[in-house]
């Protein structure tokens, strides 16, 4: 699969678009296409995927959301991204 999309507002890009240069190239894809061992971006980090859950949750404001919840790790820290299968989340692509 080419790593270059055309978005919803016909423009075109890809991993390399507004990438931090710090980190390795990584592709939008939705969440329910990732899978465990893969490794996101995410808020300048990269973080492995450990769990890959399909569930539900309460926002705040009490709205009931089907999703994701997605279990991920970088070192000894553990975080959980509930994110709906159809956000996009940045995987990094391994050569």
């Amino acid at each position: 699969m080419s790593g270059v999309r055309r978005d919803i507002g016909g423009w075109i890009s890809g991993p390399a678009i507004g990438r931090d240069p710090g980190m390795p190239p990584a592709e939008p894809v939705r969440a329910a296409e990732i899978r465990c061992g893969d490794i996101i971006a995410y808020d300048g980090r990269l973080l492995t995927v450990t769990i890959h859950p399909v569930g539900a949750w309460y926002l705040e404001n009490g709205e009931h959301v089907s999703g994701l919840a997605v279990t991920t790790q970088d070192g000894g820290a553990h975080w959980t991204l509930y994110r709906r299968g159809s956000d996009l989340v940045m995987r990094v692509m391994l050569s």
